[in-house]
């Protein structure tokens, strides 16, 4: 899945309205059971989403799908995690999607450290956000493709962008691996050639 630890979730939005008999008009009509096979309560969402944390801290490094911002700290990432999993679970068809996976600004969808030129990136904000976080000291965010440079990092480090397109429906890219040692002592990336080679190299 292309959405990491918050993987899911843009499918599982249009799998409600799936549910509710309003498939999107660019999902093929064979496809309908899958969307509405991650709708809110439905059998897969429930047995592999509903469950998983959207942002989790592992170690002193952050991990969210879009990007988390100082109006997520405030409310509170353990509440957050709470109500989208109650969501997933509820199974309401017509139910709307808590705010926190709508919209530019929610954890999902922000896009503000992941722009893949750095000056476009809003470091200034991350490092207010992340001095609201005891403790963690980079952030790792998927949603925004950074062909053809793959993961790639930004703002001194603060920032980890891992979403490499490899899907077939994007830019059918090779895969890539962030490795993360001894609490980020070592970070560093694995790439495979055309020939099956994996090569690993620090993460700059």
């Amino acid at each position: 899945a292309s959405c990491g630890l918050s993987a899911g979730i843009c499918e599982t939005r249009v799998g409600e309205a799936a549910l509710a008999g309003a498939l999107p008009p660019y999902v093929k009509p064979s496809e309908g059971d899958r969307w509405r096979a991650l709708a809110p309560g439905a059998p897969l969402t429930m047995r592999f989403l509903a469950h998983q944390p959207v942002v989790v801290s592992v170690g002193n490094t952050l991990f969210v799908h879009g990007g988390v911002l100082p109006e997520h700290v405030t409310f509170g990432l353990d509440a957050l995690n709470a109500e989208i999993s109650n969501w997933m679970k509820s199974g309401k068809s017509k139910g709307m999607p808590p705010l926190s996976v709508q919209g530019k600004d929610s954890l999902v969808w922000a896009r503000h450290y992941s722009h893949p030129a750095e000056h476009r990136c809003d470091c200034d904000l991350l490092k207010e956000t992340l001095a609201m976080i005891p403790g963690v000291e980079r952030v790792v965010v998927g949603h925004t493709i950074q062909h053809p440079h793959g993961i790639t990092s930004a703002c001194d480090g603060k920032v980890i962008r891992v979403d490499v397109g490899m899907s077939k429906g994007c830019v059918d890219a090779k895969p890539e691996a962030l490795e993360i040692l001894n609490n980020g002592e070592s970070i560093s990336k694995c790439t495979i050639d055309a020939d099956g080679v994996v090569t690993t190299s620090a993460l700059s």
